[in-house]
Order: C-alpha cells, then sequence, then structure tokens
C-alpha cells in the first residue's frame, strides 16, 4: 500500500506547470489553446491551464502554490507586455523590434551581411527595379504586400489603402513554386524545434496579399537551408517560438520573406495538433525568468 500511495504522488507531481496564455487572437488561435484544448493532454507536466487578456497580471496565490507557472504571449504587443514575474520563453525587446518591423528587419539583414538570404530592398521607388513588391512594415498575415508594374503604381499604391500614412519599403519580386513556413523554438539563436509546412501552387507565384490558400503538407528542411536559419537568428541571441515565411530552391538557397517573433497560426489547425503540443512542450521546458 505504502508503494501505491508514493507511485500516486509521485505521478500527480509530474503535472506541476500552470500554462498561462497571455492575451487574445483569432477564435482558431483561442480554440487550438483553451484550457479545455485537446493539445494540453499530449504534454504531461502540464496541470492546468488559463487563458488571460492583457488586463489581468497575477494568477491566484491558491492555484500557484508550489507550482511553476510559464506564461505563453500570443502576439507582439502581448510579448512586450507579459508579466513578468512568471517565468517565459520570449525573444528581447530588440528582436523583438527588429523582427516586427519588415523595414527594420531589411536594414538589419543589411548591416549583418546576410542580404543574400532575403530579397532586395530598394532605396526608393525611384531606383527600384520593376516590377516591385511593396509592403508596409508593421502587418502580418499577408496584409499590406502589393504587386507594384511601375513606379506610378507603386506610388498610388503607398498613398491609398493600407499604406496611406505608414511605413513601408520596396522589395524586389522573388517568384516560387513552393512557399515554405518554418516554425521553430529557439534559445539564444539556436533552434531547438521546428516544424516545416509547404504551400504548393500550379506555376510559377509572386507572394502578395491576394496568394490564393493552399492546403498545407509537411516538408522537410535542407541541412543548409536550417543553417542559414539560425545565421539569421544568432546576432540576435534570439529565444522563443518564431515563424519564418520563405522559399528555396532545389540547391538549398534560402529567401526569407519575413520572421514572425511568435508562434505562427498553421500550428493552430487541428490536423497540426502533434506539432502544436510539441512546440509548446519544448516553451515549457526551456522558459525562464526575464
Amino acid at each position: 500500500m505504502r508503494r501505491l500511495i508514493h507511485f500516486f504522488y509521485r505521478a500527480a507531481r509530474k503535472k506541476d506547470v500552470i500554462v498561462m496564455i497571455w492575451g487574445v487572437h483569432s477564435a482558431d488561435w483561442m480554440a487550438a489553446l483553451a484550457a479545455s484544448a485537446p493539445v494540453w493532454k499530449d504534454i504531461p507536466t502540464v496541470l492546468a491551464v488559463l487563458n488571460f487578456s492583457s488586463h489581468r497580471k497575477t494568477v491566484p496565490l491558491t492555484v500557484r502554490w508550489g507550482r511553476r507557472v510559464v506564461v505563453i504571449p500570443l502576439m507582439e504587443p502581448h510579448i512586450a507586455g507579459r508579466p513578468r514575474k512568471y517565468v517565459a520563453l520570449a525573444p528581447s525587446q530588440e528582436a523583438l523590434e527588429v523582427l516586427g518591423d519588415k523595414g527594420r528587419f531589411a536594414d538589419y539583414v543589411e548591416k549583418q551581411a546576410l542580404g543574400h538570404l532575403c530579397p532586395v530592398t530598394y532605396k526608393s521607388i525611384e531606383s527600384a527595379i520593376f516590377p516591385c513588391v511593396i509592403k508596409r512594415t508593421n502587418l502580418n498575415g499577408g496584409q499590406g504586400v502589393e504587386l507594384a508594374v511601375s513606379s506610378q503604381e507603386a506610388r498610388r499604391i503607398v498613398k491609398g489603402g493600407l499604406f496611406a500614412g505608414h511605413s513601408w519599403i520596396a522589395q524586389a519580386v522573388v517568384s516560387f513554386t513552393v512557399e515554405y513556413v518554418v516554425h521553430c523554438v529557439c534559445v539564444q539563436g539556436r533552434i531547438l524545434w521546428h516544424a516545416a509546412y509547404a504551400y504548393r501552387f500550379q506555376k510559377q507565384h509572386i507572394r502578395t496579399a491576394g496568394s490564393p490558400q493552399c492546403t498545407l503538407s509537411r516538408a522537410t528542411i535542407p541541412a543548409k537551408v536550417f543553417k542559414d536559419l539560425e545565421t539569421l537568428l544568432l546576432p540576435l541571441a534570439y529565444s522563443g517560438p518564431c515563424n519564418v515565411d520563405c522559399t528555396w530552391d532545389d540547391e538549398g538557397r534560402l529567401m526569407v520573406f519575413e520572421i514572425n517573433p511568435r508562434m505562427g497560426g498553421s500550428l493552430m489547425s487541428p490536423a497540426n495538433r502533434a506539432d502544436l503540443a510539441a512546440c509548446l512542450s519544448m516553451i515549457i521546458a526551456e522558459a525562464r525568468v526575464g
């Protein structure tokens, strides 16, 4: 009997993590990460999940007593505004600002001599080679990305719609038949876990806001691509989850469109539950104060 009691005591102690989902996002995200979501059944250390909006910053003492509270912020503002008294795996403010703004990211890759891993960024519309892609610097999810076939069209784009009054950049066109999203969990720029998915198109495609939606399929990252992804993240000593929108050719030549400093939406699909569980497990295991 004593052995049986000891066994159940030890089993109960394994579930010693309280997960604090910090922030509110779209319905599919909130369903995938809800306290009752199936994904948490795949993470044996998690005892309970609390979903918090940004106005509440503490976990009740009766809940957290003797347990490890791990904050998992959802989007960039939630990462910056997360409560710092609990552990998390999150990027520095500098890394958040660099990767959260397409203009700053373009400056960063140029200063790090990594421009060959990203589309060419033109200094101005006058210096651009057309067609080119116009991108608003602070949007994601394909919003604020337009193809301009002439300087006149580029000027019209930046003066209206989503672009008016906001910062933007002009970049060289990159055509592809396969676009990849690579989800990573990193510590100090090293990728500890990753999963890659491919969007396949019928013909050569240019990435804009009007890109057709495709069913995701699993992809394998070539060794050269993996090394180049770390090369982009190491100077920032990046820690936390991120997702990379990119493409590469048969020789493993990488072209990165953007790196989002957070989890990515394709992980929230019920079909990708195993990958979401692996991502969350790594975040929980590597979370630290700061």
